[in-house]
């Protein structure tokens, strides 16, 4: 049933392993995929997976199994598009467009050989280099640096009861600062802590006697708008104002400075402008994801 040679018993002992459990990583891995919106952490370990078996692949002359991993790994560079913030890839091409690509039109040209009993050494040897390549160029890395998650660590240690805020593997933190809010019925202005998330932005109130602040209202930044312009009467106070709409609060807040103004109205226009893109280009993301054979043909 085997080769003669040992190293060939063994490369064809490996090859009946493989064709008997290739399918499991298939689906493990299509099964990353489709919720790699939800878990882009997840991906790293899958996309180690798929190397690996895709490599296992080429080196056992399996073109059709091959071929279906090739399929994945596809996928796996319009997702790693929009995880970058490369939304216009997303959108703007066709599902398979990695088809249309040199990589994939190499590895291919060579699973197809390999099917028809032609496919050499340096046909392998390309498709592994090219392979390595891929998946180096990728870049999957954590969403957010360690600094990053540190960063979003200490606010949320800040705010009582918030640690539902680090169960978003996307999400980041900004900046805080203290602003005065003036209340729509009274008038009066009180100061909240603001805490300003990739998506969410977090005003509170010092608990006293503590070094904790407990969450007034959570404002999601895909609906809001903000306005930081206003009639020449009160100049003098609308240097330092900032107009919050929002479906929950509608409010206005001061700043010290009009440089603090600026810095803020900047970070907050930047983050409903790329919160909108990535709700736009997660569909897109999910939809590409999902796309993935469920066995090869």
């Amino acid at each position: 049933e085997f080769g003669d040679r040992p190293e060939d018993a063994t490369k064809d002992l490996i090859r009946k392993f493989m064709e008997k459990i290739w399918h499991q990583f298939h689906g493990l891995i299509n099964s990353a995929l489709e919720i790699a919106h939800l878990d882009p952490k997840g991906m790293e370990s899958c996309i180690h997976l798929l190397k690996y078996a895709l490599s296992l692949t080429i080196l056992l002359d399996m073109p059709i199994e091959q071929v279906a991993f090739l399929d994945q790994l596809g996928r796996f560079r319009l997702f790693n598009a929009w995880r970058q913030g490369n939304t216009s890839d997303l959108l703007s091409h066709d599902q398979d467009s990695f088809k249309m690509e040199e990589w994939y039109k190499t590895m291919e040209r060579h699973a197809r050989s390999c099917d028809s009993g032609s496919m050499n050494k340096s046909g392998k040897l390309e498709s592994l280099v090219l392979l390595d390549e891929i998946v180096n160029d990728l870049g999957f890395t954590l969403a957010s640096d360690g600094a990053g998650r540190k960063a979003l660590r200490d606010a949320v240690r800040q705010l009582e009861n918030a640690e539902f805020l680090l169960n978003d593997p996307n999400r980041s933190f900004i900046r805080e600062g203290d602003l005065l809010k003036r209340a729509n019925r009274s008038g009066r202005c009180v100061e909240y802590r603001f805490f300003l998330f990739s998506d969410v932005l977090i005003y509170a109130k010092r608990i006293q006697g503590t070094q904790k602040y407990r969450i007034h209202e959570e404002l999601p930044l895909i609906l809001m708008k903000i306005v930081d312009f206003f009639p020449p009467e009160n100049k003098k106070e609308s240097k330092r104002a900032i107009q919050i709409y929002h479906p929950r609060k509608n409010f206005l807040v001061f700043c010290s400075t009009h440089e603090e103004r600026k810095s803020w109205v900047a970070d907050l226009r930047k983050g409903i402008d790329k919160e909108l893109e990535r709700k736009v280009a997660i569909e897109g993301a999910r939809k590409a994801a999902a796309n993935v054979p469920t066995g090869a043909s």
